[in-house]
C-alpha cells in the first residue's frame, strides 16, 4: 500500500496582488521587494483614481449639480465638500477641463502610466497640437523635468509670442572638432525642444537599461 502523500496545509495569512489598493498586510511583515511592488502598484492605481476623479468632476461641473446658496464656483465647493484647499481644488477642475481636449494624456493617465503631477504640470501648455510631443516627454521623463520643461515653454509662450506676435523658429549648428569630438548649438522652439529632450532621456534610458527594465 503506497505511503500517504504529504499535503501542505493551506496558508492562513491573507494574501493579495502586489497592487491591490486594499492590502492590509503590515508592512513589517513585508519584504523589501513586495514593498517595492506595493508602492509602484499603489502609486498607479492612485493615478487611475485620481483620472477617474477628473473624469466625474468635468461632468459634475456640466450639470451644473454643484450651484447653490453661497457656493461660488466649482473649486469653492470642492473645498467646502471634500475638504481640498481652494488651490488643489482649482487645479483639479483646470486639469479636468484640460483633459476634455487631450485624450492621449488622459488614456495614459487612466491607465496609470502618468501621475497626476506630471498631468498638472504639462496640461498647462498642452494643446491638441502639442499633445503627442508633450506625451512622449511625460513618458520618458521624471515629474522635475517635465516641470522645469513647462516653465520654460510657458515664460516662451507669455513673453516671447506675445513680444513679437509670431513663433521663433528652430536653429541648429554642428561640427566635429580634430579629436573626433561633436560640438552642437541648438535653439529650439518650445515644441521642438520637448520632443529633443524626450527623444535624449529615451535614448540614455535605451542605453542604460537592463532585461528586467520595462519598456516605456
Amino acid at each position: 500500500m503506497p505511503a500517504p502523500t504529504a499535503t501542505t496545509a493551506p496558508s492562513t495569512t491573507p494574501r493579495c496582488d502586489a497592487t491591490d489598493l486594499f492590502d492590509t498586510t503590515p508592512p513589517t511583515e513585508l519584504s523589501s521587494v513586495q514593498i517595492e511592488e506595493r508602492l509602484l502598484g499603489h502609486a498607479a492605481q492612485i493615478a487611475t483614481l485620481t483620472a477617474r476623479f477628473l473624469e466625474l468632476l468635468a461632468e459634475f461641473e456640466d450639470r451644473h449639480t454643484w450651484v447653490g446658496d453661497g457656493i461660488l464656483s466649482l473649486a469653492h465647493w470642492l473645498s467646502l465638500r471634500a475638504g481640498l484647499s481652494m488651490r488643489t481644488a482649482h487645479d483639479h477642475v483646470r486639469v479636468a477641463r484640460a483633459l476634455r481636449n487631450l485624450p492621449r494624456i488622459h488614456t495614459a493617465f487612466t491607465h496609470g502610466q502618468l501621475s497626476y503631477s506630471k498631468v498638472r504640470a504639462i496640461t498647462r501648455v498642452a494643446t491638441p497640437d502639442r499633445e503627442p510631443e508633450l506625451l512622449n516627454l511625460a513618458l520618458s521623463a521624471d515629474a522635475a523635468q517635465v516641470e522645469l520643461l513647462v516653465r520654460a515653454m510657458r515664460n516662451i509662450d507669455d513673453h516671447r509670442y506675445q513680444k513679437h506676435n509670431r513663433p521663433p523658429q528652430s536653429t541648429a549648428s554642428w561640427r566635429w572638432n580634430t579629436d573626433d569630438t561633436l560640438t552642437v548649438s541648438m535653439r529650439l522652439t518650445p515644441l521642438d525642444g520637448a520632443g529633443f529632450l524626450a527623444a535624449i532621456v529615451r535614448a540614455e534610458y535605451e542605453r542604460t537599461r537592463t532585461t528586467d527594465d520595462p519598456d516605456i
